[in-house]
């Protein structure tokens, strides 16, 4: 029985550009690399306190700051693929979006989660998401709450052997998945999903010539 096929849907949500941009705020464990695949640097480490991991991928593209920022807001604020059975939109501003979310996973309970997105167009811009559950709907039985959510994108700019611009992303994630679910269950699931979060992005990104 392919247990991360079948939970796969529910992990679709969590490492989309999962957070404050940098570290969170804890004793965490240093990086540690993990691989490299189409040039992008992938990185996890332990979490003070959690079961769980935080992930890291970094990348360089050709394009300027914004630019780079708008591809990433578009996915980030996009319909989610995987199991997702519903989005309510609570909120949306031209900065921000609120939305509740209902997840179906086989084998384990489905899930739900109000999440709110927002963006900063300053001079380090970023897209940072995470949980406020306490802002949508109150708990539904037929759903085990999602408890923790959090991420970003954020975009550097950096010198240029070229005239063309060039910019490094990168995507810091870290989730829970509520319920009894083990973490040793999940943990690769949730390190495949922040790759291909990376990717989806990257992949709407010139990369350096």
């Amino acid at each position: 029985m392919d247990v991360h096929g079948m939970l796969s849907p529910l992990f679709h949500l969590f490492a989309f550009g999962l957070v404050f941009v940098g570290s969170f705020a804890h004793a965490d464990s240093p990086w540690k690399e993990t691989g490299v695949q189409n040039s992008v640097r992938y990185e996890e480490r332990a979490i003070d306190g959690s079961k769980f991991r935080e992930y890291r991928a970094t990348f360089i593209v050709t394009a300027d700051l914004h630019a780079a920022l708008e591809v990433v807001w578009s996915i980030v604020t996009a319909y989610p693929d995987g199991g997702h059975t519903n989005r309510s939109i609570l909120r949306q501003g031209p900065r921000e979006l609120l939305v509740y979310d209902r997840i179906s996973t086989p084998v384990v309970s489905d899930r739900d989660l109000t999440l709110l997105i927002e963006r900063d167009d300053g001079k380090f811009p970023q897209v940072h998401f995470h949980d406020r559950n306490e802002l949508g709907p109150p708990p539904d039985a037929k759903y085990v709450r999602l408890p923790s959510v959090r991420g970003s994108w954020s975009v550097e700019a950096l010198p240029s052997p070229t005239n063309a611009p060039q910019s490094r992303l990168t995507l810091v994630c870290y989730s829970e998945p509520g319920g009894t679910v083990p973490a040793f269950v999940v943990r690769g699931t949730q390190a495949k999903i922040a790759v291909h979060d990376a990717e989806r992005v990257r992949s709407l990104l010139p990369a350096p010539r």
